[in-house]
Order: structure tokens, then sequence, then C-alpha cells
């Protein structure tokens, strides 16, 4: 009799066993839906459509989770095992250079696409739709890159281009998207039905247009240049130092006057030819009513072999200078422009905060973020998808006035041989 309780008291205690167990996993499982809903933007219907996997590892409860189809696209949470709090997760949409300033998350990305999609936005691409878009965006913070923004206001973009613009606009430039982001990309653009069209950056003449920021901060007016110049920018030939120069290439930004809204002072830079060389120059003003005030960089800080423009950059004070080296491969410099104190002296200085190399053919590239005073983080894009990524802790030269632009990539590529790479 006595054998016949202890074996039905096993059993029992092996049935509670299985039934906690099965709990906790479909407790994860539970935690794991909710992260999909209310951290990666993930309608509740969408969130059924995911495949689960959990291990009980040292009281931490982890589960693996991916959208079915999609085995690669793999999310993933940890909780504590004994109360269900919420430890850490990570989503697969990464990317291996610097995230842009303001990102604001995948649930905020997943709200726009969505939105954007139920008003066939990509797909038509009228001025009402990139007006729906730019709005939507504001609403979820997230922040055009001045190439989308140039798009949605002056409409010289296509659908396509505009969407693979968006994505740049929340994880940056595409050679730092890791295979996960870009399948999504090319996912979306699929579903969007967005002509792809794709426009040339370096068209000759002048693009001028108005866009605000946001809700809080006064409209700003660029204008942008390659080849001929607009009449504001000739004016300034008028200054003797710049006499025989040419302009090339340049940007400008004009923030109208407020009372009540945020404003910055009037920035740009031009670059100027004379005689084989080239001079690059930034320019500030504190507001419409004043003249421009002329600041130059260097002498060697810009390629004289290529051609090239400006755009304006991706962070504040920002400018980027983009070299096309061929029909498929780009260089660019995210430059950025501030007050440089020196002993008794004081002027505006510009400093390198990221160049990058980039073969679209290939898929080689180099992408270095420039870090003054400390480790540099470099990543290294292989033609057979490796991603390397490297710190470099010797010094990486980032001031223009001083650098030589054609000693840059060389420098960088000798410092990770020297280290071993």
């Amino acid at each position: 009799m006595m054998k016949k309780w202890c074996a039905l008291l096993f059993a029992v205690c092996l049935m509670l066993g299985f039934a906690l167990a099965e709990s906790a996993e479909e407790q994860c499982k539970e935690h794991a839906r909710n992260l999909l809903t209310e951290v990666y933007g993930y309608t509740v219907e969408e969130s059924t459509a995911f495949e689960f996997e959990t291990t009980d590892e040292n009281g931490k409860l982890q589960v693996r989770f991916w959208p079915v189809g999609r085995p690669e696209w793999v999310y993933s949470g940890v909780f504590d095992a004994e109360s269900g709090r919420f430890r850490e997760s990570q989503s697969p949409f990464t990317r291996g250079m610097r995230m842009p300033e303001g990102y604001p998350g995948e649930s905020a990305v997943r709200e726009v696409l969505r939105s954007a999609q139920e008003d066939s936005c990509f797909q038509y691409w009228h001025s009402n739709d990139r007006n729906e878009l730019l709005m939507v965006m504001r609403k979820q913070g997230v922040q055009p890159t001045s190439a989308l923004m140039e798009g949605i206001v002056t409409g010289q973009m296509s659908g396509g281009e505009a969407l693979h613009a968006f994505f740049e606009s929340c994880y940056g430039p595409e050679m730092g998207w890791n295979k996960a982001l870009r399948e999504w990309y090319e996912e979306t653009l699929a579903v969007s039905e967005a002509e792809w069209k794709e426009t040339p950056a370096f068209a000759d003449g002048v693009v001028t247009y108005t866009y605000q920021p946001t809700e809080n901060h006064a409209p700003i007016t660029v204008t942008r240049f390659t080849g001929e110049a607009p009449a504001e920018v000739k004016a300034m030939l008028d200054n003797p130092n710049l006499a025989g120069w040419t302009p090339i290439c340049g940007v400008l930004q004009a923030s109208a006057p407020s009372d009540t809204l945020a404003s910055m002072e009037d920035q740009g830079m031009l670059a100027f030819e004379k005689d084989g060389q080239r001079l690059l120059v930034a320019l500030e003003r504190k507001d419409e009513k004043t003249d421009w005030t002329l600041h130059p960089i260097s002498l060697t800080a810009l390629r004289t072999d290529v051609d090239m423009y400006i755009e304006p950059g991706s962070v504040l004070r920002s400018h980027s200078i983009v070299y096309r080296l061929s029909e498929t491969e780009t260089e660019r410099f995210l430059v950025r422009t501030g007050t440089r104190r020196m002993e008794n002296l004081e002027g505006l200085g510009c400093s390198l905060l990221e160049y990058s190399r980039m073969d679209s053919a290939t898929g080689e590239g180099f992408w270095l973020d420039v870090a003054s005073g400390s480790a540099s983080k470099a990543v290294v894009y292989h033609a057979d998808g490796r991603v390397q990524e490297e710190t470099i802790t010797a010094p990486i030269p980032y001031s223009l006035e001083w650098l030589d632009v054609t000693c840059l990539s060389h420098h960088a590529h000798a410092v990770l041989a020297a280290q071993g790479r």
C-alpha cells in the first residue's frame, strides 16, 4: 500500500513539475509577446505569428523568438525566473556604425511604415503623401536625413528612394546595415510597390528648399549647389582673399527669425578651386540682416582629383563632404564646425566626425568613427559579407585645419595593420 502511495505521490509531483515548467515557459512567451507589442511596435495579431525557444539558466528565463518563415530575424529577451521581471532584450535589426542622433526606437519605425503603407505614401508619392509622411515622422520622433527632407519638400526623389532614405534616417547609411535590416527594407520596398528611379546626387545646379526641423524650431532655408553658384555666393567673391578662386559646391543654411521658436545661427560650407588647389571655407552669421563671415579652413582638407559635392550633415552644425570615386564607389567625410580656442586666439574650426568609403557593387567598405583624445572605432566590410569591428588606439587626425585628406584613408588602414588586424 505504501508503495502505491509513493508511486502516486511521485506521479503527482512529476505532473506538477511539468505543469510548473510549462507554466514558466508560457509566462516567458507572454513576456516576449509583450515586448513585441509594447517595445518593438508589432500589432497583437502580428505577435501571434512568432516562434519561440526558451531556456532557464542560472535563475534567468531566456527566450529567443522570430517571425514564422524568418528564422534569421531573432529577437531575444531575458527575465528573472522567480519574479518574471524584465532584464534586457535585443532586436535583430542593428547596424555596426553609430546610430543616428535621436533614434526613436523600432516601435516608432514600424508606426511610420504602417501608416505609410495604409495610405500608399511611397507608392504614389504625391505632395499630400510626402506631407503626410513628414507629419507622421514628426509625431513618432523620427528625424529625416537632409536627403529625405529635400526629397519631401521638392519632390525630386522617387518613392522607392524616399523609403530607402527613411530607413537611413532611422538606422544610418546602408553600408552599416546588417543582413536582417537589409532584408526588412527589401521586403518593405516590395510590399509598398514604390517606384525606384534613382535621382543623380551629382546633378549640377542650385537647389533651394525650406523645412521646419521640429514643431519647436524655426524654419530653415537650405541652398545647396554644385557647379553654377547662386548669387549670394558669387557676391562673396568681392572679398579680396578670394580673388581668383571659383566656387564649385557648397551649402548655406539660414534660420528664419522668430521670437517664439528656437533658431540657430546661420551657417554654411563652401569649396573653392584655383590653379589645381581646393579651399574649404566655413561660413556663419547671426541672422539674415548681417553679412556672412568667412573662415578659411584648409588648403589640404579637400581632394582635388575627383568630383565632389557638399550636403547638410546628420548631426547639429555638420556637413557631409562627398566624393564620387566611380559609378559605385563613394567616399564621405562627416565634419562639424565649432569654436576653436588656442592661447589668446579664437576662431571657427572644423572637426572630422566620421569617414567612410563604400563600393555598392562589391559590398566592400570601411567606416571610421573618429574620437578626439580617445580610441576610435573602425568597421571593415568585406565582399563576402563579413563585418570586422576594430578599436584604433593610435591617434587619428581629426582637425581639418591640419588634415591632409589624401593620407587619411591610408593612415586608418595602416593603423589597423600596425595593430595586427
